[in-house]
């Protein structure tokens, strides 16, 4: 497993929005790619969102949507167990060469998985996620079930603590 990038969204407490609003403030690594996303703040922010009426069964009970452009970031695949958050989840670039017309700024790394730990905080009576640290495997889009696997059982503590290390605020 090739770790290219890693990072930490935290929950953007001042926002006033009908879902979580998600800022990345640490990172290490390289992925270029994830500068299309960058707000009018200079940071890439994401939506937490619950599936969407009328998606097929198989959907993700969960997804990330980038606020610049509405685009669907990723689904977030086991993020509830039994109805329960897991702390975990794992996803995958979007694989079209286009989103809505537009050119998908994920396309050339379409092959890369996602990994997600998330801290669980009681927000006003509300058990949500007040952040979670961001890993992309390069190439790793057929291996990534198996790696949160990994991460869910411990198995990646030292790499996570390891990247938490090396990033910088941005």
């Amino acid at each position: 497993m090739i770790v290219k990038f890693y990072s930490k969204f935290f929950l953007d407490k001042a926002a006033k929005c009908a879902s979580p609003k998600y800022y990345m403030g640490e990172a290490a690594g390289y992925a270029p790619e994830f500068e299309a996303f960058k707000g009018r703040n200079g940071k890439f922010n994401l939506y937490l969102q619950p599936k969407r009426e009328g998606q097929p069964a198989d959907a993700p009970s969960m997804y990330l949507q980038v606020v610049k452009t509405n685009m669907n970031f990723t689904g977030l695949k086991e993020y509830f167990s039994d109805g329960k958050p897991t702390g975990y989840a794992f996803g995958e670039p979007l694989p079209n060469e286009t989103y809505k017309g537009k050119p998908n700024p994920l396309y050339g790394v379409r092959n890369d998985g996602y990994l997600f730990k998330f801290a669980f905080e009681n927000l006003d009576g509300a058990i949500m996620p007040s952040s979670f640290d961001f890993i992309v495997v390069d190439g790793g889009r057929v291996l990534i079930s198996s790696y949160a696997k990994m991460l869910h059982l411990g198995l990646l503590d030292e790499e996570l603590e390891r990247m938490r290390k090396q990033a910088t605020p941005i």
